[in-house]
């Protein structure tokens, strides 16, 4: 090697003459030439000097054990413990000292060879000792810790002589919010540099330790949470039952317990799925605006029905963090029928094909015949229902709403048709009205009827037909006066060709049509609507034509095909309230997938006339009742024509 080429990292050698140079005029002069030195070395030489600290210091200054700061820091000492085991059983055996610091700059945990622990404790460097860059000067965890980088600092870069003979890398440790937790540091007595990899080393420990801190530190203060919310949950009156938003059980207070028959351990930490039956139509029922809804649990060996009010937990993410239940025993007297709050005069529209729906409405709300609602979810299928029920004869007697869809197959029979006391285990004593015998004199309203089970169809069916109902359990026919009004947002033809529903029962069903048009296909009543809403949403209290739309908001909103109707678009007016400055909407107060929304820039005259086709096609069949020849000649086409045609729209 060339005599003044700079030796390697790992050589053997001393310490290069100009930071000799620099501590010496540092000791004569309390002169600090950063010329000479690394600039993160000469400013904690700045700094030692200011806190008035001798160069010449032969030991570090002794200090009793800080119990207080290992107390303090007990949480951090558990979270590196096994971070600084691995670490020093890959330096084990080479005389190496791994030492924890506190951000203080405490020594509050260490591990190290025999004769490296004695050589430290000798030094005063031990588990309690304040080793901060104030007391001591410049070693690699005091900059580690003022500095928050990592850093080696070895031989006469060290401020005090005592310190000269050490050697040192060390690394700050971070939580997940990145506040200093404190700075973990290897040290050893070598004249040689220490090589990169062990900073390397250090680095991966101490991250390890942050994020190993931050785990811990969220288990502590779930388990604290955890507490609160059971000595709050057990002291109300309700009875309350809280899921996450896994839709895992997380907390069944005592009163919920009592209720249901059984401990909490049956419940804390499940799936809802496995012990509400009917959780996932429950769920969809409160994200489309309904709050009421009857939970079966498996509770013990029998099925417990519970009335429970769902609200969303509310969190600044457009994700709600759970939902928690109010649960009630249900009342027998009150439990069914439904308040009726709208009529005809509460629908908003100005298009033609909603008037002649309502108009259509209006003439048969008086009859006695079966109706069928059809349109997607959104569009006011119960509304219309109320309405027509509330300006019937019958408006003065019970209106029943049950949604098909969110009831179990093994309890749909019970809860239409009841049942005798002792029919099966868990029966109430004195056996149990259904919905029909509770709505009779007046309407039964049957949601989502696309979604009833095959087996509950028949039944059904021979209600509709014979104007009687058998409890489970029962023998004796019982006669009852019920307006059926069907809702379903499928396509039941459809259904009614894959064998998933009943042909006779859609005959039966389908005596009076209305279908309600989806929002995308009567653009012209958003802003009616809209302005409605504005005013609902505020008291009375904002007008839509004092409000500024700029141009993008304005073209997403003409674009969007607004798939969740007219409560999506309620729900995107409350949403720009809200969130609206200075009286002026922009796409950033609108909800992202409308504000994402892009206005066709060309249509295809071919799919607007194949579209107009297969609207027609499906009206002409309902108007037929599905009847093939009759619905031909409606159409002026032949049997074949239309059986092609059926078959290329998938209808």
């Amino acid at each position: 090697m060339p005599p003044n080429s700079p030796p390697a990292a790992n050589d053997v050698c001393l310490l290069p003459a100009a930071v000799e140079e620099a501590w010496s005029t540092l000791v004569s002069s309390r002169f600090v030439n950063p010329s000479l030195l690394r600039n993160e070395i000469a400013c904690s030489w700045q700094r030692s000097l200011s806190y008035a600290l001798d160069p010449l210091t032969a030991a570090p200054p002794p200090h009793a054990v800080c119990l207080k700061a290992l107390e303090r820091h007990a949480t951090l000492v558990a979270a590196a413990k096994p971070h600084m085991q691995q670490l020093f059983e890959f330096l084990q055996g080479k005389n190496y000292i791994v030492m924890l610091f506190s951000a203080e700059g405490h020594i509050i945990n260490s591990f190290g060879d025999k004769d490296m622990i004695s050589i430290a404790e000798a030094l005063n460097i031990h588990p309690g000792a304040d080793h901060s860059e104030r007391l001591i000067g410049t070693t690699a965890p005091g900059i580690s810790l003022v500095r928050r980088i990592p850093i080696q600092v070895y031989k006469q870069e060290h401020y005090s002589l005592w310190s000269q003979e050490w050697c040192s890398s060390a690394a700050p440790i971070f939580n997940g919010r990145h506040d200093l937790l404190g700075a973990i540091n290897v040290a050893n007595i070598d004249i040689r540099r220490h090589p990169a990899e062990i900073l390397n080393l250090v680095q991966l420990a101490a991250d390890g330790i942050g994020a190993e801190f931050s785990c811990r530190y969220l288990q502590k203060e779930h388990k604290k949470l955890a507490s609160y919310l059971s000595t709050v949950a057990d002291s109300v009156s309700d009875s309350l039952i809280i899921f996450d938003k896994t839709d895992e059980i997380i907390h069944i207070n005592k009163n919920a317990q009592q209720i249901l028959g059984a401990n909490a351990h049956k419940f804390i930490g499940r799936p809802a799925h496995d012990l509400i039956a009917n959780y996932t139509a429950a769920k969809e029922g409160l994200n489309a605006g309904r709050e009421w809804a009857e939970l079966h649990f498996f509770a013990s060996s029998q099925v417990v029905t519970l009335d429970a009010r769902l609200k969303a937990l509310r969190a600044d993410s457009l994700e709600a963090p759970g939902i928690v239940g109010i649960l009630q025993k249900q009342q027998k007297s009150t439990r069914a029928p439904v308040p009726v709050r709208y009529g005809f005069r509460d629908f908003v529209f100005s298009s033609k094909p909603v008037a002649r729906l309502i108009e259509d409405a209006r003439h048969v709300a008086d009859t006695e015949h079966t109706i069928l609602i059809q349109g997607e979810s959104g569009t006011g299928k119960e509304v219309l229902s109320q309405a027509i029920h509330r300006s019937s004869s019958r408006r003065n007697k019970p209106f029943v709403v049950i949604n098909c869809a969110a009831l179990p197959k093994e309890l749909i029979q019970s809860e239409l048709f009841g049942y005798e006391s002792g029919s099966f285990t868990g029966a109430e004593k004195g056996g149990k009205a259904g919905k029909f015998e509770l709505a009779d004199g007046g309407t039964i309203f049957l949601d989502e009827i696309g979604d009833m089970p095959l087996e509950a169809q028949a039944n059904l069916l021979r209600v509709l037909q014979e104007k009687k109902i058998v409890r489970i359990g029962g023998v004796r026919p019982r006669e009852i006066n019920v307006r059926v009004i069907a809702a379903t947002n499928r396509e039941l033809l459809q259904d009614v060709a894959a064998g998933r529903f009943r042909s006779d029962l859609f005959y039966r069903l389908c005596v009076i049509n209305l279908r309600i048009p989806p929002l995308r296909d009567r653009r012209e009543e958003i802003w009616t609507l809209m302005e409605y809403f504005v005013d609902k949403a505020s008291g009375g209290h904002a007008d839509l034509h004092k409000i500024r739309f700029s141009k993008p908001a304005k073209a997403a909103l003409k674009a969007y095909a607004w798939p969740g109707n007219v409560r999506e678009l309620e729900n995107a007016v409350i949403c720009f309230l809200a969130k609206m400055r200075d009286g002026t909407v922009t796409l950033n107060e609108l909800p992202p997938q409308v504000s994402s929304a892009k206005e066709k820039t060309s249509s295809n005259p071919a799919d607007d006339l194949r579209a107009v086709e297969r609207r027609t096609i499906e009206q002409a069949m309902l108007e037929c009742s599905g009847h093939i020849s009759n619905a031909a000649r409606l159409l002026g086409t032949s049997r074949s024509t239309l059986y092609r045609k059926l078959k290329q729209y998938g209808l």
